[in-house]
């Protein structure tokens, strides 16, 4: 390229700023978390560029965990720990979550390229913000407000039937608990129920002795998992310490919920909501 024409180039560049042109759409998108993969890939398939997407989370491919497996074959790369790997895709925009290392943040934000983290994981507002958020980010606004919409129409349609609200508490092996301030609080309220641990006083992820959770009497318990899993997971209930020996382990309504919902901080958390509402108040 000729010395001219780099100043001709340069020059209209300099215009361009100057009369506000707004910069050009990422084309070359990296996601490192599941919350912008799955975000990412509905905005995108919306407006028909799937192809921007260059790579996703490793864990996009899990169906455990993932709500986009299996992953379009448009999206060939995985984004990990591999950093080299991906500052060789050329990317012009990566996206990653407050739980990503800091150096991965630190070798994008040396290398000059535009990364936007996503931060709060604690409510239904955050990730509708998020959306917005990376809706801006991919000049897909229309889109973004469209799938924000549908969350918020499909969260206003889920009905609590008038009365008490069902006490909920989340069965994991090791005694934590979900309370006050975690995106499982958000959920259940917004299926009708009560977190327990945030009635409590708890917040995060505390993890209880068992003489704290056999003095708990949830009237409902959430555990992740398949239908078809009921039955091991109820022994499991029955054979943890502290959870044995609640006096509503029993007769507790046991919902089990896919970890790929209840786990989910994107538009899919919408799904858990809905399972944990129909399953707290069916007869």
């Amino acid at each position: 390229m000729g010395l001219r024409r780099i100043v001709n180039i340069l020059i209209i560049l300099v215009f361009c700023v100057a009369a506000g042109t707004p910069a050009p759409a990422p084309r070359r998108i990296l996601s490192g978390s599941l919350a912008s993969d799955e975000i990412l890939l509905e905005l995108l398939t919306r407006a028909h560029a799937v192809e921007r997407l260059l790579a996703v989370s490793t864990l996009a491919d899990d169906p455990l965990y993932s709500n986009i497996a299996p992953v379009p074959a448009a999206v060939q790369g995985r984004f990990g720990a591999d950093l080299e790997g991906a500052m060789a895709l050329r990317p012009d925009l990566v996206l990653l979550a407050s739980f990503n290392k800091p150096e991965t943040l630190a070798r994008f934000k040396d290398a000059r390229v535009a990364t936007i983290v996503l931060g709060d994981f604690d409510s239904l507002a955050a990730i509708a913000a998020h959306i917005e958020q990376l809706g801006a980010a991919l000049q897909l606004p229309a889109e973004a407000a469209a799938l924000k919409k549908e969350m918020a129409d499909a969260l206003a349609a889920i009905k609590v039937p008038p009365g008490p609200r069902p006490s909920v508490l989340d069965f994991h092996q090791g005694g934590s608990v979900s309370g006050a301030g975690t995106l499982f609080e958000a959920v259940v309220a917004a299926a009708g129920g009560d977190d327990l641990a945030a009635k409590k006083g708890w917040r995060g992820w505390p993890t209880l002795g068992s003489e704290t959770l056999a003095t708990l009497a949830p009237d409902v318990i959430v555990a992740a998992g398949a239908e078809k899993d009921r039955d091991d997971i109820r022994k499991q209930l029955l054979e943890a310490p502290g959870w044995k020996s609640m006096r509503t382990v029993r007769t507790a309504r046991l919902i089990l919920v896919p970890e790929r919902l209840l786990a989910a901080t994107s538009h899919h958390v919408v799904g858990a909501v809905s399972l944990i509402n129909k399953n707290m108040f069916s007869k």
